[in-house]
């Protein structure tokens, strides 16, 4: 990268423009920056030809909470979340990764708008409707972002022309399970209402044995699962409807994430090839969703 023109942007004003539009706080413009790196930097494993392709992107799921708490202003911070993870983690060109900044934050706050302008926040994931409206504008809407992120790399020459298909479904899946299953977990935790529930949640007794009977089936799934294809993958489902019957949105939120860290964890470890995780990962996305309707 070049470091001049780095140095010459002034990052400093960005920021406190964005903070005086939406009254955002300094604490508020370093969670989202500083935690949508650690999440693009945790995520990225079998990365498709060294860029932010992966099977798992959950950093746009915080963008996604921070522009519908303080509008599209937010996309600006998510641009340059994305511009300084990619010279950190993939070492881009400065006019390349500022580029492809720009367009991923662009899309990611449309995303961001139309959530906020269909659903009001606190009826997100309140209702059934608006959780079927929240998972179809984030389908939708990542489809496309992802099929513009994936032209303009083909237009650039990061990525064969031959590859696009492949690229496309990867970005595509991974931020669509990155943001439907890790989003709601840091929608209650952003919020008092939500954190509340998180509390109460992790005071009953209830909850160990849900943690414990999470890791009993993943150890099924992927230990006497993975010899036979995982068929006992299934298996996950009973912890999710569990806790989703009896503590509602916030149980089925919590076992979600203990899962999806489960899963991430044991792929790594076990060395699955990208296409596996992939499959994995869908799987993933259809049981916590099912896990989110029963809460709700």
């Amino acid at each position: 990268m070049n470091k001049e023109n780095y140095q010459s942007v002034d990052w400093t004003g960005l920021i406190e423009l964005v903070i005086l539009s939406r009254k955002m706080r300094w604490l508020d413009v370093l969670v989202l920056v500083t935690g949508f790196i650690a999440l693009d930097w945790v995520s990225y494993f079998h990365p498709l030809h060294g860029l932010n392709i992966t099977p798992w992107d959950p950093a746009p799921a915080l963008g996604l909470v921070f522009v519908l708490r303080f509008g599209w202003h937010a996309a600006l911070l998510i641009a340059l979340a994305i511009f300084l993870g990619d010279a950190w983690i993939r070492d881009l060109p400065f006019t390349v990764s500022a580029a492809l900044a720009v367009l991923l934050a662009t899309g990611y706050g449309a995303i961001g708008e139309a959530l906020r302008r269909r659903l009001k926040s606190e009826e997100i994931f309140v209702s059934r409707r608006g959780l079927f409206e929240w998972v179809l504008i984030v389908v939708v809407g990542t489809l496309v972002n992802s099929a513009a992120f994936i032209f303009a790399l083909t237009a650039l020459d990061l990525i064969p022309i031959s590859e696009l298909t492949v690229a496309f479904a990867h970005h595509w899946i991974g931020d669509t399970v990155g943001i439907l299953v890790t989003m709601p977990v840091i929608w209650m935790v952003s919020g008092e209402r939500g954190r509340a529930l998180l509390r109460l949640l992790a005071m009953k007794g209830e909850t160990v044995a849900l943690l414990v009977a999470t890791a009993a089936a993943l150890w099924i799934a992927f230990s006497v699962g993975a010899e036979s294809e995982f068929k006992y993958f299934y298996v996950l489902f009973l912890p999710i409807v569990w806790a989703a019957a009896r503590r509602g949105f916030a149980g089925a939120v919590l076992i979600a994430a203990v899962i999806q860290i489960g899963i991430i964890v044991i792929v790594n470890r076990l060395g699955f090839s990208a296409i596996s995780v992939l499959e994995v990962q869908m799987l993933t996305v259809v049981l916590a969703i099912l896990g989110f309707f029963v809460g709700v």
